[in-house]
């Protein structure tokens, strides 16, 4: 549910989007079990006259509940161990060189999402890297493999557990996704968000208003010059960001989503 916290029209066509993606399978379910046969506007806010309940799965860092919105809305924290991920990795020795060589690299973290634009995105936060000369550990899967030479500066990674990298660097640059994101914060790391859609803006803003990071760059409405995100990376590692960042990262870790969530559905039932 945490991209409801966008525009009331980003929110409604994200509902209708689900419906449309789960209707088929959602009805057949309904239909054996003797329920009403589901539809495009339904919604789940209210069910035999009861609100129900709606969880936020973000920090109340991030988003600070507002008592107008009744009991049944829930801003609960994350719902994630990332700890557990972490234990069972094994970085390769390389790996390990590059992050105990010098400076301590940043990390950029694009995931695998595709198109044509971020594409070309890759390419140009790849460039800017390499004219601040930005130590950096990179995901980018749309940079052509003529690109991915690791150097000195530069290292390529594909999979990992992001709470293991985000122990090993500075700062983070990512599309803004709210598990990456929370991640980020977690770890106390400094972060720009790139955001490409849905939810990713509001967390880029936010993550700057809390003193988290630099404004976020938006890439639907105008692709982001190579000297747009050099200074953005530059402002990322100034430092500044880093008070701001650690005071979110403490509050977070003293939260905790999955009890808050569980205690709510709990006392949900027993309220009947």
């Amino acid at each position: 549910m945490q991209y409801l916290v966008a525009e009331y029209k980003t929110s409604t066509d994200f509902m209708e989007g689900m419906n449309l993606m789960t209707m088929i399978a959602m009805n057949k379910w309904r239909r054996k079990n003797g329920l009403p046969k589901w539809r495009m506007k339904s919604t789940y806010k209210e069910m035999g006259g009861r609100k129900l309940l709606t969880f936020y799965p973000t920090s109340h860092v991030l988003m600070r509940p507002d008592p107008a919105w009744g009991d049944h809305i829930r801003v609960t924290g994350y719902w994630y161990h990332p700890d557990e991920a972490e234990s069972e990795y094994q970085p390769r020795e390389d790996l390990l060189k590059f992050l105990n060589s010098g400076e301590k690299p940043i990390f950029v973290a694009f995931g695998k999402a595709e198109s044509t634009e971020l594409a070309e995105l890759q390419i140009r936060v790849l460039q800017a890297l390499k004219e601040t000369e930005i130590r950096v550990v990179i995901q980018a899967d749309q940079i052509p493999k003529s690109e991915r030479h690791n150097t000195d500066r530069l290292y390529f990674i594909g999979n990992m557990p992001y709470s293991y990298i985000f122990g090993k660097v500075r700062a983070v640059v990512h599309h803004g996704g709210n598990t990456t994101n929370g991640l980020g914060l977690r770890a106390g790391l400094p972060t720009l968000v790139i955001s490409l859609a849905l939810n990713q803006y509001f967390y880029g803003r936010m993550d700057h208003r809390i003193g988290a990071g630099p404004e976020p760059l938006y890439i639907r409405k105008r692709l982001c010059t190579v000297d747009e995100i050099k200074a953005s990376l530059n402002d990322l590692v100034s430092g500044k960001y880093d008070n701001g960042e650690l005071d979110a990262s403490k509050e977070i870790l003293e939260e905790n989503g999955v009890k808050d969530a569980a205690d709510a559905i709990e006392a949900y039932i027993r309220k009947g």
